[in-house]
């Protein structure tokens, strides 16, 4: 038996919905094979699982999502679909067919949704084998219409490199911050914080900045940053990284958006993190892990003045007691261990 991932690949999705399920096949590989379902169009998504040596298969470009599994091979039994981007949040009508369709195959249907205002489930989805919400405070949610339910911080899918992070020791001195917005940030949220930078380079000065540049990151929105970092000493520009973990053991202080794998990634390496949400349903979670401690929310981007970004960014570089009360919240909430638990539970549920 194999299992095959569905997941949000267009590049206003960003790159979090296709990591999680590569790093969740992974996982899963102890159980059976694996496989990616990927709509001919899009490239990128095709060569990083061409890195990660996972197959794949392609289908043709469709009118919506229900045409799509026409194209799939009889063989699919099991598709794990991860698709709660905020196109199909606002809009989840668009999948009903697809769903339905699925189940009219006998395929048993894995849904990774959002939670709160940031999930798809709505009133003519058909009933899945299991909803899984692997973010903190999922649990708290109302119950999905499933017969398995999997939910909460313990199954936050993370990669090999996050297991069991060393416990962070806080510096006095928070003199490395590091910024980024996910694999392809098309709010260009750092853009406008490079212009906050630049304008504030005197306040700033004693930190090291460095900012990331997602694989998938428009060339016009990279050419942007370059130009308005050009000629700022402290600042440090990172493209393309493999992992964020290498920069995150070396941080002092994040500034990252509100999608959950960048937030947990940094919780579990003990780095106080800002954070701001990158579209308004994303409010509810973002509040609710700044309840856990180890983050800092600041409301939604479009809201925040270069005045705002500064305050919080320089009252928490300041705050040594604050940084190190949120490191240790942090490692305390994320261990690094989710997708090995998520794993065993689908394992469990497909035997």
């Amino acid at each position: 038996m194999g299992i095959y991932f569905r997941c949000a690949v267009a590049g206003q999705s960003g790159l979090g919905h296709l990591m999680r399920c590569i790093n969740l096949a992974k996982a899963l590989r102890t159980y059976c094979d694996t496989y990616f379902i990927i709509p001919n169009q899009y490239k990128f998504p095709q060569q990083l699982l061409n890195t990660y040596n996972l197959p794949y298969i392609t289908v043709p470009k469709t009118k919506n999502m229900g045409d799509e599994v026409t194209y799939y091979p009889d063989t699919i039994n099991v598709v794990i679909v991860d698709m709660a981007d905020y196109e199909h949040v606002q809009n989840p009508e668009k999948l009903s067919l697809f769903f339905h369709k699925l189940i009219d195959r006998n395929v048993r249907v894995f849904l990774i949704d959002g939670m709160f205002q940031d999930k798809l489930i709505c009133h003519d989805y058909p009933f899945f084998s299991t909803v899984i919400q692997p973010y903190v405070g999922a649990e708290k949610d109302t119950a999905p219409n499933s017969q398995e339910w999997i939910a909460g911080g313990a199954y936050a899918i993370l990669g090999d490199a996050y297991r069991d992070c060393p416990r962070r020791t806080t510096s006095k001195q928070a003199s490395n911050v590091l910024i980024s917005f996910g694999g392809s940030d098309p709010q260009e949220i750092t853009v406008a914080l490079a212009e906050v930078l630049s304008q504030n380079r005197k306040q700033f000065q004693n930190q090291l900045v460095r900012f990331v540049l997602g694989p998938d990151m428009a060339l016009t929105t990279k050419q942007k940053i370059t130009g308005i970092l050009n000629d700022l000493e402290n600042a440090e520009i990172i493209k393309a990284p493999d992992s964020l973990k290498p920069l995150l053991t070396e941080a002092d202080v994040a500034i990252l958006g509100s999608g959950a794998a960048s937030r947990y990634e940094a919780a579990c390496c003990g780095v106080p993190a800002l954070i701001t949400s990158i579209v308004p349903s994303h409010d509810h979670q973002c509040r609710l892990h700044q309840s856990y401690g180890c983050t800092e929310y600041l409301g939604h981007y479009n809201e925040l003045s270069e005045t705002s970004w500064c305050r919080a960014l320089s009252n928490l570089i300041d705050d040594f007691q604050k940084r190190q009360s949120m490191s240790l919240a942090g490692q305390k909430l994320i261990d690094g261990r989710g997708v090995e638990r998520l794993a065993v539970e689908i394992g469990k549920i497909l035997a």
